[in-house]
């Protein structure tokens, strides 16, 4: 029957051999052109620690905006001065010194409205390094060249334990508009959701080839969060790898909820993505798939997919049609109910066999330029792989 055979080596998204370089940013005086939307990142030891978000800097030099460091929220006001530097303390929950902020204002390397803000943020004598990028101001005859559509995977790591660490790769949506503004809207592996917004910045180039950046802060696990997912993203063409990639930390606080397996996170994941085209009609979305009937394999890798105490389920393959309508057939006996939208590459399942006590959901997204649909799935409270791939 089909599927009989071994379905081979577990297919996982690849992912760039290393990040897009940074520009050359050299510190610079104020100039009324820098007036404008500033996003951006704190670091320490290499790893994100907070974020700059929505400042407004005004042709007077006056500034208002967010300033998080963890999941504490700062209020940051002030004014730089003509060298384009200001040193603030500013009164912190966190700890009884205030924190210290050192703002200077810098200029990417032959762009006119390259913008950008360095420094640091100094806490209980810890130092967090600060980059930040301005809003470039996109117009009718300059629209941004990032506008599209994306679908992004925040690939499990290789060696990943998912009883102590979820397993699965997280999965979304991203939109770039042609005036540069990004919204998104991803599903962690441990199934909590998450949206996303913000705005690309001015493309610089890394060994001649076009980059631009997009800086990620976000509060996650309720109102008055209780962890971030924040990161850098780099739109970069790298053939058939991505067309963006970088990384997101991921932290979950104690008291977060729902508690679940993963009480507590903090963890790096290097994320990948690329641009969506919605298949023509009577064309599959997948480029290079077998028009024939088991033509791909649904694949589950991970913790005990199966609750009978007598039988342990690591994982499982099953043979399906992926057709030319872009719908995916599982003829049982097991009960497999999928629905993939063509239009945006997002696919949502379940999968129930009561002989072997699976009941499980999963989710995830088509990588065109992989030809690979990854996502995770949740059992018992765990997550671990699922996964489409050609058979």
């Amino acid at each position: 029957y089909p599927g009989r055979e071994p379905a081979g080596a577990l297919i996982q998204v690849q992912t760039p051999a290393a990040p897009a370089r940074l520009p050359n940013r050299p510190e610079t005086d104020f100039r009324e052109a820098a007036a404008g939307r500033y996003n951006g990142v704190l670091t320490q030891n290499g790893l994100v620690s907070g974020g700059l978000s929505d400042l407004v800097l005004l042709p007077s030099r006056a500034f208002s905006g967010n300033l998080w460091i963890g999941s504490t929220r700062h209020a940051l006001r002030g004014a730089l001065g003509g060298n384009g530097e200001v040193i603030l303390d500013l009164a912190s929950p966190l700890s009884i010194a205030p924190v210290s902020v050192r703002l200077r204002l810098t200029q990417t390397d032959s762009i006119a409205d390259g913008f950008g803000l360095a420094g640091t943020v100094t806490l209980d004598g810890v130092p967090h390094g600060l980059d930040a990028q301005r809003l470039p101001v996109f117009r009718a005859l300059d629209l941004a060249p990032e506008a599209g559509a994306y679908t992004v995977a925040m690939r499990e790591p290789a060696g990943n334990d998912p009883l102590i660490r979820p397993g699965g790769d997280g999965y979304g949506l991203l939109n770039v508009r042609p005036d540069g503004a990004c919204f998104g809207a991803v599903t962690l592996p441990d199934g909590t959701s998450v949206t996303l917004a913000g705005a690309v910045a001015r493309r610089f180039t890394d060994g001649g080839a076009p980059v631009a950046e997009w800086f990620v802060y976000r509060g996650i696990y309720g109102r008055s969060p209780r962890g971030v997912l924040a990161g850098r993203l780099t739109f970069r063409s790298l053939g058939a790898i991505s067309d963006l990639d970088g990384e997101w930390r991921w932290v979950k606080q104690v008291g977060a909820t729902p508690v679940g397996a993963y009480p507590t996170l903090d963890v790096s994941r290097t994320v990948v993505g690329s641009r969506y085209r919605i298949p023509l009609t009577h064309v599959a979305a997948v480029d290079g798939l077998a028009s024939r009937d088991f033509n791909v394999w649904l694949r589950f890798a991970g913790p005990d997919l199966s609750s009978k105490p007598d039988l342990t389920l690591l994982s499982l393959d099953r043979a399906a049609t992926w057709n030319q309508l872009n719908r995916i057939l599982y003829y049982g006996p097991e009960r497999v109910v999928l629905s993939f939208n063509p239009r945006t590459g997002l696919l949502t399942g379940s999968y129930k066999d009561a002989s072997a006590g699976v009941s499980v959901g999963f989710g995830g997204v088509l990588l065109q330029t992989q030809s690979l649909l990854t996502g995770s799935y949740r059992a018992s409270g765990f997550s671990g792989l699922f996964s489409v791939q050609p058979r």
